[in-house]
């Protein structure tokens, strides 16, 4: 592992272990935060580092936010989904989603900031201080959804989509970008993409783009995503990150 990691390195590739819970994937060997710590820490590469998924870690130990703020400086990427099911982070779930994410905020903010926000919660001057703005959706009716397509536009963060936020924003000169959306798994040309929609809008926008508007499959109209899709979106949002950094 300490090899492999060195050669990510000269790559600029950071290499992540992620604990996971053994009620999900029985035996699996690396279940809790400080097992991984323990690795890094006995490798002695300084690019290797925790994934750390809150809906595992919840799982497996909890005291989430003490975890998060004693091992920031192993953390390079956090992964989330609520507790129980996995399913959307919202006032169902049994974790306070809110004082999480300001925990993690908190940590990271010495080496960068990332928001992680509905259309509805995310203020313009934030995406205009971002040095890479990513939006996303789900597909509907070919495009974009619209106020009569979305089934609780009075919910906290429903009332706004993609096409409502682009409708709001700014030029950006050139700040970089990217798309995606979640559709049928079955040509683009029967289920159409709200990707490509919110990349027009971007570039007409004056974003630049980093990479080419990905969708990911779901099963059904409500979900879940198709299996290996989960890890697709881990890929494609770590080639994001390294095309933003180059």
């Amino acid at each position: 592992m300490g090899l492999r990691s060195w050669r990510l390195e000269a790559a600029r590739i950071k290499l992540l272990i992620e604990p996971i819970n053994t009620r999900d994937i029985p035996g699996f060997f690396l279940c809790r935060t400080q097992q991984a710590v323990d690795i890094i820490e006995a490798v002695g590469s300084g690019n290797l580092f925790v994934q750390y998924d809150v809906y595992h870690m919840q799982i497996m130990e909890g005291d989430v936010i003490r975890t998060i703020r004693q091992h920031i400086g192993h953390i390079a990427h956090f992964h989330t989904g609520g507790v129980p099911g996995r399913h959307e982070l919202d006032d169902t779930q049994e974790l306070n989603y809110r004082t999480v994410a300001r925990a993690i905020a908190d940590g990271l903010a010495s080496v960068g900031e990332v928001t992680l926000a509905r259309f509805g919660e995310l203020p313009q001057a934030a995406a205009e201080e971002a040095d890479l703005v990513v939006l996303g959706g789900p597909t509907h009716g070919w495009g974009m959804t619209r106020p009569a397509s979305r089934k609780r536009p009075e919910a906290e963060g429903y009332a706004v989509g993609a096409r409502e936020w682009l409708e709001g924003s700014r030029q950006a000169n050139g700040k970089m970008a990217a798309a995606f959306d979640t559709r049928f798994g079955k040509p683009r040309w029967l289920t159409g993409s709200a990707a490509l929609r919110i990349a027009r809008r971007l570039r007409r926008g004056g974003y630049r783009l980093v990479a080419p508007p990905e969708s990911f499959f779901v099963l059904h109209t409500e979900g879940p995503l198709g299996d290996g899709e989960e890890d697709r979106a881990r890929m494609w949002g770590a080639e994001l990150a390294r095309r933003a950094s180059t």
